[in-house]
């Protein structure tokens, strides 16, 4: 017959117990190595939550910010669009300027071509009564017209006939010598010159001294043209 012998367990008093708990590592003891490490991690920090009155803060600072830069933007489109306005008004000026400037000079150009046109007239009027009053307008422009000639030169002198009888009335044949600086003239009574004008021809040229002609020269002279 088999025979079993127990040991008694012996069970550790308070003491003990206490002895142990007093002698298990701690946040401020080694811990022991041969124990796994059972610290508990710390917590991980809660987000914090912004107050309303922050996000009230912020919430303006962002409308302000969008404020500004629609404000910023405004005022650069309406800067460029008064610019463009005000360059559109400079050269809508400056031709307005131009045109006045032209239609000046238009006027000023009118008003002296009336002018010369009104006195260049008087003095046809003038010259046409002096040559039928007899005077001496008519010889005078007759040699400035043969004076135009070398003295050996043979010419010949169209007059409107009443100019022409005016001229030599009361004179020998070589009578009208006088007006002459020497060339050899033959006289023509030519009906299709108005009285006042003189045709000069020599060999090479002509010198067209006919009033129409003179009166265009003086009109020209007066209106530089």
């Amino acid at each position: 017959m088999t025979t079993f012998s127990f040991e008694p367990i012996a069970y550790p008093t308070p003491e003990e117990l206490d002895a142990r708990k007093a002698a298990a590592p701690t946040g401020d003891r080694p811990a022991d190595p041969d124990l796994p490490d059972l610290t508990v991690a710390a917590p991980l920090p809660r987000p914090s939550v912004p107050s309303p009155e922050v996000e009230a803060q912020a919430r303006a600072r962002a409308l302000e910010e969008i404020r500004s830069a629609a404000h910023q933007q405004g005022f650069d489109e309406g800067r460029r669009a008064e610019a463009e306005r005000l360059r559109t008004l400079e050269e809508a000026l400056n031709s307005t300027i131009a045109e006045l400037h032209r239609e000046d000079e238009r006027r000023e150009r009118e008003a002296v071509e009336r002018v010369a046109a009104l006195a260049t007239a008087i003095a046809g009027h003038l010259i046409e009564r002096e040559i039928r009053t007899g005077s001496d307008v008519l010889a005078d422009m007759v040699r400035r017209a043969i004076n135009e000639f070398p003295v050996n030169e043979v010419l010949t002198v169209h007059l409107n006939p009443s100019d022409l009888a005016q001229l030599t009335s009361g004179l020998t044949d070589d009578g009208a010598g006088h007006l002459t600086g020497g060339q050899t003239v033959e006289w023509v009574a030519d009906p299709s010159l108005k009285r006042g004008g003189v045709l000069v021809g020599g060999a090479e040229r002509i010198v067209d001294a006919r009033l129409s002609r003179i009166m265009e020269r003086i009109y020209g002279a007066l209106t530089d043209g």
